[in-house]
């Protein structure tokens, strides 16, 4: 959606052009990863690569982060997935996020594929333009594309994962959800969501950023896959140039089993996470903190 302020000081709700969304879609899904639960198929998700000075984390919702499970980040164009490649985990329950450090060897399968200090933003704008995007991995959309022979005997399958953007709108708090929450809301960490289920999710895959997405009517696609997934803000004012970017402002944690609104977390509350563990990333966190809108 898009929030303007007109010359009569009137704030009204506007949609963006579908190429408005298109373009937001195709700078933010890179950093967006499928987390398959290898012990559990009922399980996983969907992740969100950060870098953070010199390390790199997936963040994504904790509740589907389980002790002793095996997880694979499914990695575009990859000739293996990494497996277990986490360094260290936290979680925090209050806020269902998770701090999942990325081995240092195996930094390399998010090299240009992450969120980068200066497109997180931890706070919401005030009356300025802008437009909210949900993307991440609905229910089990993998796809098998091949499987490239490495010896006489062995060979790799490889697997795709189809994300999905979805357009939302921030839900005023006098119509935040009072039932069905599996723990209770909170406005200094939550942002609740509301969307059209009727309306037409936008494919991604691993093609040229050129190809505009696919456009797939899924009423009941499930929306569980989409938990860990990244919420996206994009500032639309005068001079685009200023604000080339998405912002990452939230990791989509849960929703409605009826369909209709989606829970968030704020990102700042998962820098929270993060501080607690990392002192020596003070730094890096206050900056995030400081930067303007």
């Amino acid at each position: 959606m898009t929030v303007m302020t007109h010359d009569d000081g009137e704030l009204r709700i506007e949609s963006p052009t579908q190429q408005e969304q298109d373009a937001l879609a195709h700078q933010a899904w890179r950093p967006v990863f499928r987390l398959i639960d290898r012990t559990d198929p009922t399980g996983g998700g969907s992740c969100v690569a950060i870098k953070l000075a010199d390390k790199v984390f997936l963040a994504t919702a904790a509740h589907l982060v389980k002790r002793g499970h095996e997880y694979e980040i499914v990695v575009p164009n990859a000739l293996n997935n990494p497996t277990d490649p986490f360094a260290a985990t936290y979680l925090d329950a209050d806020s269902d996020v998770a701090a999942l450090e990325v081995m240092e060897a195996d930094r390399r399968f998010f090299l240009h594929k992450h969120v980068e200090e200066t497109s997180l933003l931890t706070q919401l704008p005030g009356d300025l333009e802008y437009s909210l995007l949900v993307i991440g991995f609905p229910g089990e959309y993998l796809e098998c594309i091949g499987r490239i022979a490495l010896s006489e005997t062995d060979s790799v399958l490889m697997v795709a994962a189809n994300a999905f953007s979805l357009s939302a709108e921030p839900m005023p708090f006098d119509e935040w959800p009072k039932h069905g929450l599996d723990r209770p809301s909170n406005t200094q960490r939550d942002l609740f969501l509301k969307y059209d289920p009727e309306d037409k999710l936008r494919v991604l895959g691993d093609s040229d950023t050129g190809v505009v997405p696919q456009a797939v009517h899924k009423p009941d696609a499930p929306m569980r896959g989409i938990s860990g997934g990244a919420v996206w803000l994009k500032l639309i004012g005068r001079t685009p140039k200023r604000h080339p970017s998405p912002r990452l402002v939230g990791l989509q944690v849960s929703g409605g089993k009826r369909g209709g609104w989606l829970r968030a977390t704020l990102i700042d509350c998962w820098l929270d996470l993060v501080l607690r563990n990392y002192p020596d990333l003070t730094d890096a966190i206050s900056r995030i903190r400081s930067q303007a809108i």
